[in-house]
Order: structure tokens, then sequence, then C-alpha cells
């Protein structure tokens, strides 16, 4: 079991730690947005109020590929400072054009990552559909 560290910074994952999280992740219905989550963590630094916070159109064009540079506008950032991540590394492009293809013409206002129980539920009651 991995724990955080209750004071200063979070505890440090060994590359074997890595890899079972890595295995674990990649099993279920739920892989490639898993898989994609961890990338976004540990490939492009991102936070957890980051990675909730981005939507299928910050990471896509209109044809559901990756863009090569995202955007993390100040309402989504720690420090309410706007920035960029950029999605370089072969295996958080894999991960994240994984999960895209997954998401293929759904509204790109829809959360990135949603929770398995809002994947089982109908979508938005109080969101207009584009």
């Amino acid at each position: 079991m991995i724990f955080m560290a209750s004071k200063g910074k979070a505890k440090v994952l060994t590359s074997e730690e890595f890899k079972r999280l890595l295995r674990v992740a990649n099993e279920g219905k739920w892989a490639a947005r898993n898989l994609a989550i961890i990338y976004c963590s540990f490939g492009l630094g991102l936070r957890a109020k980051e990675i909730a916070s981005l939507t299928i159109g910050d990471v896509c064009d209109d044809n559901y590929h990756l863009l090569e540079e995202i955007s993390l506008t100040h309402d989504m950032t720690k420090g309410g400072k706007p920035r960029y991540v950029y999605p370089v590394n072969n295996r958080v492009r894999k991960a994240l054009t994984a999960h895209l293809e997954t998401l293929q013409g759904k509204p790109f206002v829809r959360p990135l990552f949603e929770t398995q129980k809002s994947l089982n539920e109908q979508w938005c009651t109080n969101v207009k559909e584009y």
C-alpha cells in the first residue's frame, strides 16, 4: 500500500511501485481513463485539481487529436496563474490519445475524466449539448 507523507512532500514512488501502479490501472473497463490520469499526474506534473478541471476541449482539437500545448487557466491551477503543459513524452501522448479515442463524438465541454459513477448515469441534466 502506498501512503502519502503526513507533512511536507508526498512520497515518491519507486520504479517498481510505479510499474505496479500501471499494471493495476491497466486492468478493467476504465483502463484507458485510469492510465491517462496517471500520466497526467506523473508525466505532465498536474495536480489533482488541475486534472479534475480538464475538459475534452482543453486537450484536443475538433478531430479529437491531442494538442501539442495544453492551457491551464487561472481557475484550474493552485496558484491562480495560468500555465501550459506540453505532452511531448511518448507514453503520455499514447495514454492521452487512447483515452481520447474512447471519447470520440462527446461534447468538448464534458470533463476529460469522469468518475465511474457519472459514466454510468446520464450525463448533465443542467448542461445543454452543443
